[in-house]
């Protein structure tokens, strides 16, 4: 078997780069409105949004590498519906059992005896949280006011959770920061492959090309992880197959093997009625070969009477849709009857077999 692979730990999702390029501002960002003011004990909250391989979470855990001064709590909140279970987790972080009921003065009261640090709480995949506790989102972020002792928070989430609170939500919360972290463009997809591939790859088994051809394949999706995974998967097999470099059929083999657009993580952070929403568009793909307005609005109402929830209205269709459309999950064209005989709106899913979103969906529907 020929050696390709040097060393694969940058090539896994757990490596933290050095430098997260392309990330530079995003990270004085944080740097300024959160760490700065934490060093100072001044607690505040940064809102960090943006879609799935576009770096949001490997700098924040740069900045976790980078200040251990500070006490650094990191949750993954994709499964968590109450702040509560994020204050119990923290407090273990000291080594503070809470058991049964306890209010939140008391677990910062707690904390005030064991801590000589600042505290920074991290809470990733963190919408449906929100959604779900906004209440415990207050009392985290205005603890300075309310219980003395202040702490930084890092909210991070594929959608701005700021565009699922109310104003009088965003007026109780007070002064926050947002931080958006936008699609990786193609060049810059190539420069994190091209920095990747130098540092886990033999020099030689890869070329300029394959590099290129990878970054065109996700320049659609902004997306460096997936570019990131089709490296690997196409390293691995090349080195499977025993040749000396990876070749184009390595490269359509590993993208073949993902999914470049539809991720737990973004179906998570969906409400209950976006996942059936979502669901009912599947179902008409795969019952009717085709998915309308008319029809998705049909099969949400059995669904919506199915699971004992009120029907959604015209409104709340349309609204959902253009939010699964800017997650990339679907798309929506506008198709004529022909000459003088209007047109109607057809919903299609992105880039995944529709069998495939619709087992995801049930998987996630059972958890919720």
């Amino acid at each position: 078997m020929k050696n390709i692979i040097r060393d694969p730990g940058p090539l896994e999702n757990f490596f933290i780069p050095r430098n997260v390029i392309h990330r530079e501002r995003q990270f004085r960002d944080i740097f300024s409105s959160v760490i700065l003011p934490l060093r100072s004990c001044i607690g505040s909250t940064a809102f960090i949004y943006g879609q799935s391989g576009t770096g949001k979470t490997v700098t924040v855990r740069q900045i976790m590498e980078k200040e251990r001064d500070l006490h650094i709590f990191y949750e993954n909140a994709i499964s968590i519906t109450s702040f509560k279970k994020v204050m119990g987790d923290l407090a273990a972080s000291f080594g503070i059992s809470i058991e049964g009921k306890i209010s939140y003065e008391s677990v910062f009261r707690l904390m005030q005896r064991v801590n000589n640090k600042q505290v920074l709480l991290i809470v990733d995949e963190a919408l449906n949280l929100i959604r779900s506790d906004f209440e415990g989102l207050y009392s985290l972020m205005r603890s300075g006011e309310l219980f003395g002792t202040s702490i930084g928070i890092l909210i991070i989430s594929v959608d701005n959770p700021a565009l699922h609170l109310s104003a009088q939500d965003m007026r109780k919360l007070g002064i926050f920061n947002e931080i958006k972290f936008d699609r990786y463009t193609r060049n810059q997809i190539l420069d994190i492959l091209s920095s990747r591939a130098s540092i886990s790859l033999y020099g030689g088994s890869y070329s300029d090309e394959i590099l290129s051809q990878i970054a065109s394949l996700c320049e659609k999706s902004g997306s460096a992880r997936m570019g990131i995974e089709i490296l690997q998967k196409s390293a691995f097999g090349a080195q499977y197959r025993g040749a000396d470099a990876i070749d184009l059929e390595d490269v359509r083999a590993a993208a073949a093997m993902i999914n470049p657009f539809i991720t737990e993580s973004k179906l998570m952070e969906l409400d209950f009625r976006e996942i059936l929403l979502l669901q009912s568009v599947c179902q008409n793909l795969i019952n009717e070969g085709e998915c309308t307005m008319e029809s998705l609005s049909r099969s949400m109402a059995v669904n919506a009477e199915i699971h004992g929830i009120k029907q959604p209205d015209t409104a709340f269709i349309y609204r959902a849709i253009r939010h699964l459309e800017t997650l990339d999950i679907v798309e929506s064209r506008l198709e004529s009857f022909g000459p003088g005989k209007g047109v109607r709106k057809k919903v299609y899913v992105n880039d995944v077999p529709v069998e495939v979103l619709m087992k995801k969906i049930q998987e996630i529907s059972g958890r919720l």
